[in-house]
C-alpha cells in the first residue's frame, strides 16, 4: 500500500517535472524563430520609444536562447530635436540569461560595429543626450511618494549590470 502511494506519487513528481522541462525547451525554441523575434523587437521599440519619448528604431533583433546571445542590426535612436544622435550597424551581447532571474545582467562580450554619434552640449542648455541619461536613472521625489504611499509593497530590486 506504502509502495503504490510512493510510486504514485514519483510519477506525479516526475511527469510534473518533465512537462516543466518539455515547456521550457519549447519557449527557448519558439524564441528563437523570426515571428517572435519580431514581436520582442517590435514591444521592445515601442517601450524605449515611449520611455525616452523619441525615436527609436532597430531594423533586426536576434535572440539566440542556447548561444546566449543577443544580436541588434540598424539600431537608431534621435534626439529630442528629431536628429541623429546615435547609430550602430550591429551590436551583439552575450549575455548569462540565468543570472536574469536574480535580476543581475552579466555580459561577457560586445561586440560594436559602425557606430555614428553625434552627441553635443551647447553652451547654453543640457547636452543632446541628457535626456537618455534622466530617463534611466531613479526618481528619488517619486519613490519618496510611493513609498510614503504604501508601505508594505515591497520595493522592486533594480537590474545590478556586470560587465
Amino acid at each position: 500500500m506504502v509502495k503504490k502511494k510512493l510510486s504514485v506519487f514519483l510519477k506525479v513528481v516526475v511527469g510534473i517535472v518533465g512537462t516543466l522541462l518539455v515547456l521550457l525547451l519549447v519557449a527557448a525554441v519558439l524564441l528563437n524563430t523570426h515571428s517572435v523575434q519580431n514581436k520582442i523587437l517590435q514591444v521592445a521599440t515601442e517601450r524605449l520609444e515611449e520611455k525616452l519619448q523619441t525615436r527609436v528604431k532597430i531594423d533586426e533583433v536576434r535572440v539566440d536562447v542556447f548561444e546566449q546571445e543577443i544580436e541588434l542590426k540598424g539600431l537608431e535612436v534621435e534626439d529630442q530635436d528629431q536628429r541623429k544622435m546615435l547609430r550602430l550597424d550591429n551590436l551583439s551581447v552575450s549575455l548569462n540569461l540565468r543570472e536574469l532571474i536574480s535580476r543581475r545582467i552579466v555580459v561577457s562580450k560586445a561586440d560594436v560595429e559602425g557606430v555614428a554619434a553625434r552627441l553635443y552640449k551647447p553652451e547654453d542648455g543640457p547636452a543632446n543626450y541628457q535626456f537618455v541619461i534622466d530617463a534611466f536613472k531613479k526618481d528619488k521625489s517619486a519613490k519618496n511618494d510611493s513609498v510614503q504611499q504604501d508601505t508594505t509593497v515591497k520595493k522592486k530590486e533594480p537590474f545590478k549590470f556586470d560587465v
